[in-house]
């Protein structure tokens, strides 16, 4: 059984199956290449007859997920098997029970630390959703790397510098969203856009970028902040490093880069990251990202969007095991501590707060490595978490909190509940191949992991529909205020509670000026 409906570029045919009908590889963007490489995306062109959209189109070219080498089954979370690598990226997937009603609809923007990931990976499978809450479910792809946020110079353009360009095609997908969704049963009108990691700082810089006003109606940031963002001084110092490696001359450095080839990027690319913390992120351009996005938040511009926010127990033990991402130091606890002193506060400043942290966190004689996770847990997303939280509800704006802790015990445990362990349980993908090897087997019907799975995919979905996700058994879900810190345990039970991190927390936004800024970890 096969599906066809009418876009505003053609009619594209899907697949059917279960009373899911599935359209993948829907174009939303020309092809970015030639003059169209490190440019803004355009709409895509229109085209005669029918285009077939029963497989996956072409990702963003990356390279090999660190998480994919050490968890080889965690490749079914950044993208399907064999899917082929282009530029000519631009499309988006698309899951409903049919072309008719008005059903709330579920953007996913996916991580991978805006260098690795797609819209493909069959962990976010949009069917579950789909079938069991009756909601529309669209995944994307959008440029990566160098491809999609190098800065360059470009006189042509307002701000000098063409970039926040995979930004511009997050934005353009909504707008695609927002004028063809309703052919495929979708509400325009309620867009819930969500995401994890790089996903989730995406997500985060829509809420404060201007011309995503009005494409979106909720948002969730899973595992995600505010501060993903860097000044133009930053970001071209980063492309400076970026065109040496070339050996391209910063002068008409964009014509030159869009002769090259794609390989010769992805080299240059690959050796950038080696040396620089997430070197590819946004950048406060003055025009499409204005101003860091926690300010935009704090001023009350999207006030009116519910936000639904939260992290995992065990973050940063991921990035720990794969020895890449945030929060990776040498050197004993002492020296890593002292290590996130900002520059300029002296010596004596930099021993008290260090002895601080050390009081703060049970002494020196646990496990070093296992005390560094909760540091940099509380330091790289509790506490930026809390930031964003509070200048929401500041502002007058509503947010739920929640906080995913039940432990993997693949591996002998040595992952707990860590960055992206929540993704195939929010999306209810628990049975989907490689997720059983990052998760652990103990995940089937009856247990624990399922009955959390199957709360955090009702949640998800009821915030969409109504902007208030339900708590366990229909309970309710109590926002977060400054005066109570409420949050949803998804862990072995799944509970409402007090942030039990409250402490930590404060510490760090009370010394925020004193301690080196989160993109330089």
């Amino acid at each position: 059984m096969v599906s066809r409906i009418e876009t505003t570029s053609g009619t594209v045919v899907g697949t059917s199956d279960d009373g899911v009908h599935v359209f993948k590889g829907v174009p939303y963007a020309r092809a970015p290449v030639g003059e169209l490489r490190f440019a803004a995306p355009l709409p895509a062109v229109a085209w005669t007859g029918e285009r077939l959209c029963t497989e996956y189109g072409n990702i963003s070219f990356q390279p090999i997920d660190p998480l994919s080498v050490l968890v080889p089954g965690c490749e079914w979370n950044f993208y399907s098997q064999g899917a082929p690598q282009s530029e000519d990226c631009l499309n988006l997937n698309v899951w409903t029970q049919g072309s008719t009603g008005s059903r709330p609809v579920m953007f996913w923007i996916h991580g991978g630390a805006f260098v690795t990931g797609s819209g493909t990976g069959i962990w976010t499978d949009g069917t579950v959703f789909a079938k069991l809450h009756d909601v529309v479910v669209v995944t994307i792809n959008y440029r990566l790397g160098a491809l999609g946020f190098l800065a360059l110079d470009d006189d042509t353009l307002s701000s000098g510098l063409s970039c926040n360009i995979g930004l511009l095609d997050q934005m353009l997908a909504l707008k695609w969203v927002q004028e063809n969704i309703s052919a495929f049963g979708g509400d325009p009108s309620r867009v819930c856009i969500f995401g994890e990691s790089a996903g989730a700082m995406s997500v985060a810089t829509l809420l404060g970028a201007p011309g995503a006003k009005g494409l979106f109606s909720t948002a969730i940031v899973q595992s995600g902040n505010c501060h993903s963002t860097q000044e133009p001084l930053d970001a071209r110092a980063t492309s400076g490093r970026f065109l040496k490696s070339l050996g391209v001359p910063i002068n008409g450095a964009i014509e030159t880069l869009r002769t090259m080839s794609t390989e010769s990027l992805l080299g240059a690319q690959e050796q950038l990251a080696g040396s620089t913390p997430l070197p590819f992120r946004f950048v406060l351009d003055g025009e499409i990202v204005p101003v860091a996005p926690i300010e935009s938040i704090a001023l009350g511009q999207m006030s009116s969007v519910p936000i639904l926010i939260g992290t995992n127990t065990d973050e940063n033990t991921l990035f720990r095991r794969i020895r890449s991402g945030p929060g990776i130091f040498v050197g004993d606890l002492a020296e890593r501590l002292r290590a996130l002193v900002a520059d300029g506060v002296d010596s004596s400043r930099c021993k008290q707060l260090v002895g601080e942290l050390v009081d703060l966190y049970g002494g020196m004689n646990g496990n070093a490595d296992d005390i560094w996770d909760v540091v940099m847990t509380d330091r790289m997303w509790r506490a930026p978490a809390r930031e964003m939280m509070d200048a929401h509800t500041r502002a007058g704006g509503t947010v739920y909190a929640y906080e995913f802790s039940l432990p993997s015990p693949a591996r002998g445990g040595e992952f707990g509940s860590c960055h992206a362990m929540e993704i195939p349980f929010v999306f209810g993908n628990l049975d989907q191949r490689g997720v059983n090897e990052f998760v652990g087997d103990k995940v089937g019907p009856g247990t624990p992991g399922r009955e959390v799975s199957e709360r955090m995919n009702r949640s998800w979905a009821e915030f969409a529909r109504d902007g208030a996700p339900g708590g366990p058994d229909g309970s309710k879900w109590i926002a977060h205020t400054e005066e109570i810190r409420m949050q949803m345990c998804f862990g072995a039970t799944t509970h409402l509670r007090e942030d039990p991190h409250l402490e930590r927390i404060a510490w760090w936004l009370e010394h925020s000026d004193e301690i080196i800024p989160w993109g330089r970890f």
